[in-house]
């Protein structure tokens, strides 16, 4: 990444993937704005972020929604580079199928890879970030010391949809100094789905 006037911080520059020849990456390494082949090639920051949600209540039944979406950023795909590595069948490293692919466009095997705009990708999403259903007792209870007893199941990430080959757009990584990095996935855990019953009351 690089800071320059005039772009937004987690800007993305480097080289432009050309093709496959001869067993080799081909890269852009003339031009470009920035000299030696090298070009803008995106950045981290979203053009727009939303949330939806909403309530719905009847007689005694309450149900809650909540979606939230991210448009219109670049993630620097770090963990795709490192595993769609074709050389990585010769050894223990784990291996991507799309590594297949690259061998079959005519990459050979011991050739390492370089980053470019090959491995940065269009991060947007949409999130069902929660769902939750309820149901509320009105009547009062033990002798009137609990009212309002509420039972709730709730689920939370239920699903993303997004056109990113990662396992999660909403990444969080780090670098060696525990600095965060902007849009930036490197074996990046996927966010968890979750599932929780309970119950809610009033003295």
């Amino acid at each position: 990444q690089i800071v320059l006037p005039g772009h937004p911080l987690g800007t993305f520059f480097g080289p432009r993937f050309l093709r496959f020849e001869n067993g080799k990456e081909i890269i852009t390494t003339e031009g470009g704005p920035l000299g030696n082949g090298r070009f803008i090639l995106g950045d981290a920051q979203p053009d727009f972020t939303f949330g939806f949600t909403n309530s719905i209540n009847y007689k005694n039944w309450d149900f809650r929604v909540f979606v939230q979406g991210v448009l219109g950023f670049d993630i620097f795909n770090n963990t795709r580079l490192e595993y769609q590595q074709p050389f990585n069948a010769n050894t223990s490293i784990n291996l991507l199928r799309d590594a297949l692919d690259d061998l079959a466009n005519g990459l050979a095997m011991g050739e390492v890879q370089v980053f470019s705009d090959r491995w940065i990708e269009d991060g947007s999403f949409v999130r069902l970030q929660n769902v939750t259903l309820g149901y509320t007792l009105g009547a009062v209870l033990f002798n009137g010391q609990v009212k309002n007893l509420r039972f709730y199941l709730s689920a939370d990430n239920l699903f993303v949809l997004t056109g990113y080959d990662g396992y999660d757009p909403e990444v969080h990584t780090f670098d060696e100094a525990d600095v965060p990095t902007l849009g930036i996935d490197y074996t990046n855990y996927p966010r968890t789905r979750t599932f929780s019953f309970g119950l809610s009351f009033g003295l």
